[in-house]
């Protein structure tokens, strides 16, 4: 069982990642496999409704999947760039997805291959077409497919990161840090766990990168915010207690007439709230340690008194 500081291993460890991608991940604060694990997803896309080819809508996003067929490439594109057409079939119909300054595409899309595509459909001279496009070819030796075929998680990028890094390529390291790290321990004792109705840690990282529905992406939230509020509160905590030992309060001796007489004179009887919090006050002023609290509440529950 791996230990939780072992997710501050550097991610150029992981497969498939190495020292040189490792430094463009960078530029998105991510330099550990923790950065990484907890570099959450901004959205997702439900790639899991797979249409056949002859039901593409014009205009929309739709995920279908088929057999390449081959390749045509024209002489050249505006611009002087190779322009790539893609033939793929399910035997409903036929789509191509159109490559940009691509070669050796024999090599990556290999003929009788199949894939997953998720992409805008245009309808064009009386082709099926799309040039926005994911894709995966389905390889019978993974387990899952990272980029379509489910919900897919969309992750935040900046101007500075480099064109070789997108969504592709985190969802890989990121699916490559899970399968490293699916033995890691959790911080939380299993009575809160059971208590509070969460998922264990490493449950709650797979479902908010890679959920097979939302449901299993919202217990992951609320897991991960639970720890947020959990630390915080623990940090505080432990602070208190510093405080408390070091550092001696002023000892109030509270007169309880003085209190009593203001409490009458008031034009209407305190609440049962209000009469708890100022005894948890009074409480805490009688102490030789500093007070440490936060009167909360909302407009007009009496907060003034």
């Amino acid at each position: 069982m791996k230990l939780l500081h072992e997710l501050d291993m550097s991610i150029q460890y992981l497969k498939g990642v190495g020292e040189a991608k490792a430094k463009k991940f960078e530029c998105l604060g991510i330099k550990t496999v923790y950065d990484l694990l907890t570099y959450y997803p901004r959205d997702y896309q439900d790639r899991s409704k797979v249409k056949p080819i002859f039901s593409l809508q014009d205009g929309q996003r739709e995920t279908f999947s088929g057999i390449v067929l081959g390749h045509a490439q024209s002489a050249f594109h505006r611009k002087g760039i190779k322009l790539t057409k893609t033939c793929i079939s399910d035997g409903t119909g036929y789509v191509y997805i159109l490559f940009f300054g691509q070669s050796n595409m024999d090599k990556i899309l290999p003929p009788r291959s199949k894939v997953f595509v998720t992409g805008r459909i245009r309808r064009y001279r009386g082709e099926i077409q799309s040039t926005d496009f994911e894709y995966e070819v389905i390889d019978e030796k993974e387990r899952e497919l990272l980029h379509t075929n489910r919900i897919v998680p969309i992750y935040s990028l900046n101007e500075n990161v480099p064109a070789s890094i997108g969504q592709r390529m985190i969802r890989q390291a990121v699916n490559q840090a899970l399968e490293s790290f699916s033995d890691i321990k959790d911080m939380l004792p299993a009575e809160i766990l059971l208590r509070q109705q969460l998922s264990d840690y490493y449950t709650a990282l797979k479902n908010i990168h890679l959920p097979q529905n939302p449901e299993e992406c919202k217990k992951a939230r609320k897991r991960l915010v639970f720890d947020e509020f959990f630390l915080l509160q623990l940090a505080f905590g432990i602070s208190q207690k510093s405080i408390a030992a070091k550092e001696k309060g002023i000892k109030y001796f509270i007169q309880g007439k003085m209190v009593d007489a203001f409490i009458n004179s008031l034009p209407f009887t305190l609440t049962g709230a209000q009469k708890r919090v100022i005894n948890e006050l009074l409480h805490d002023m009688s102490q030789p340690v500093p007070m440490n609290r936060l009167l909360h509440g909302d407009v007009g529950s009496g907060k003034t008194v």
